[in-house]
């Protein structure tokens, strides 16, 4: 699908947009309660370990949901890794021919700020 996007369909951009309480992300802590779950959220795990590493665990429902920010901001990132180890993406960012983008939607306020 992307390698027919860049290629024939001249795709210039591509985005990847995390946003804010994502349940996704949230349902990485609460993983093995549901089955289809761990399959679903294989390419985030990643995202979790690097921010886990990084931080002291929370002590407080704010300092929580600063980590679940911080894990979802980090996963925008980790996908735009994922996508640059494609060849045709790699090929083509490579190239000047496609530029990819990582941005970050609050819900709460509206903003939409770009991350990556």
């Amino acid at each position: 699908m992307l390698e027919y996007a860049i290629n024939h369909l001249e795709v210039g951009d591509i985005v990847i947009c995390g946003h804010s309480d994502c349940g996704a992300i949230k349902g990485l802590d609460h993983e093995g309660k549901d089955a289809y779950i761990p399959l679903w959220l294989n390419n985030a795990r990643e995202a979790k370990r690097r921010v886990d590493d990084r931080i002291q665990m929370p002590k407080t429902p704010e300092e929580e949901k600063t980590r679940l920010r911080l894990i979802e901001i980090e996963n925008v990132g980790l996908q735009l890794e994922h996508l640059r180890t494609y060849p045709p993406v790699m090929a083509a960012e490579k190239g000047g021919r496609v530029r990819l983008h990582g941005l970050y939607f609050d819900l709460e306020t509206g903003e939409l700020k770009k991350m990556f």
